[in-house]
This record gives C-alpha cells, sequence and structure tokens, in this order.
C-alpha cells in the first residue's frame, strides 16, 4: 500500500507541464491548466497559462516571463487568435496588466524556475494578486478567487484544452 502511494506521488511530481491540471485551493470552481503556445525571444517558455471559471465559463490566457524592475516572475494577459478577425488588429491585444507569478514544490519552497513546454509541472502555483484581474461574466458574476493558491490535482494530457498553438504574443515594448 505504501509503495502504491510512494508511486502516485512520484508521477504527480513528474508531470509535464503540459498535462498538468490544478484547483484553486479556496474555491474548486476555478482551474488552471497550461497550453503549449508560439515561441519566440520574447516569449521563450513555450507555454500559456489558462485559468478557467465554472461559474461564468470564461477562461483568460496568461503568459509567463521573467523581468520587471523586479526581476521577478510574473504572468502577462493575453488572448487566443480569433481567425474570424483580423490578425494584425488582435496582435495589438489590449495589455490586461501583469501578475506576479510564484511556482513551488510539494514541500511548499519557492522554485526559481518558470513552467517551459517540456518541464516537469509543480505541486502549487500561487498568483497573489489574480482577484483583481479575475473576470466577470454578463449578469455581472464573478468566480471568486480571493487568494490564487493552486494545487496539482491531476495529470493527464487533454485535447480539449489545447488551443494555446493560438495565443497572441504581445510586443514586449
Amino acid at each position: 500500500m505504501i509503495g502504491l502511494g510512494l508511486l502516485a506521488v512520484a508521477a504527480v511530481h513528474m508531470c509535464p507541464v503540459a498535462n498538468a491540471r490544478y484547483v484553486l485551493r479556496s474555491n474548486p470552481g476555478v482551474t488552471l491548466h497550461f497550453e503549449n503556445a508560439p515561441i519566440n525571444d520574447d516569449w521563450p517558455q513555450g507555454v500559456v497559462v489558462a485559468v478557467h471559471g465554472v461559474k461564468t465559463g470564461r477562461t483568460s490566457y496568461w503568459l509567463p516571463w521573467y523581468g520587471g524592475t523586479d526581476g521577478g516572475r510574473h504572468i502577462r494577459g493575453t488572448a487566443l487568435i480569433d481567425r474570424s478577425k483580423d490578425l494584425e488588429a488582435q496582435r495589438r491585444v489590449e495589455r490586461r496588466g501583469d501578475l506576479d507569478f510564484f511556482l513551488l514544490d510539494s514541500r511548499y519552497r519557492f522554485l526559481s524556475s518558470l513552467p517551459k513546454r517540456g518541464s516537469a509541472a509543480p505541486a502549487h502555483l500561487l498568483i497573489p494578486n489574480l482577484d483583481l484581474w479575475h473576470f466577470f461574466d454578463a449578469a455581472g458574476q464573478r468566480d471568486d478567487s480571493p487568494r490564487a493558491f493552486f494545487d496539482l490535482v491531476g495529470c493527464h494530457r487533454s485535447t480539449a484544452h489545447d488551443r494555446g498553438k493560438d495565443a497572441i504574443l504581445p510586443s514586449v515594448a
């Protein structure tokens, strides 16, 4: 029995970022996963963070990056390309701003890396100011995310959530 438990822990620990599934600790109706995204010089991680709210049915997309005046880890709001609209106009996405983004291991130690395509998924994610940007639906319903501490709850590939390849990579200027 103990051997099976250790095997499960090892399997989750070695979960690739693209297969990782997270749930907001304070509200399981808010989920997070990573999707493969385009890569360029400004956005080398090759993943986009997708935060989904069951209550509103909406998903927001964020690109992980290093830098800023604090040299820390952040995520920047983006969107997916709508192929029925002008591509160049979409590339000028209105910036939603940058949010702090922390990765933690299973012992709650902060990791110095960012998620990158093909890397192992962290056990926990913290986006302390996500509540400032989390979305409302047309009726004014808000997905409750007072503190965004996400826990890894699964490791499986989902083709239903593989739209990150259409992420818009905004200019960093």
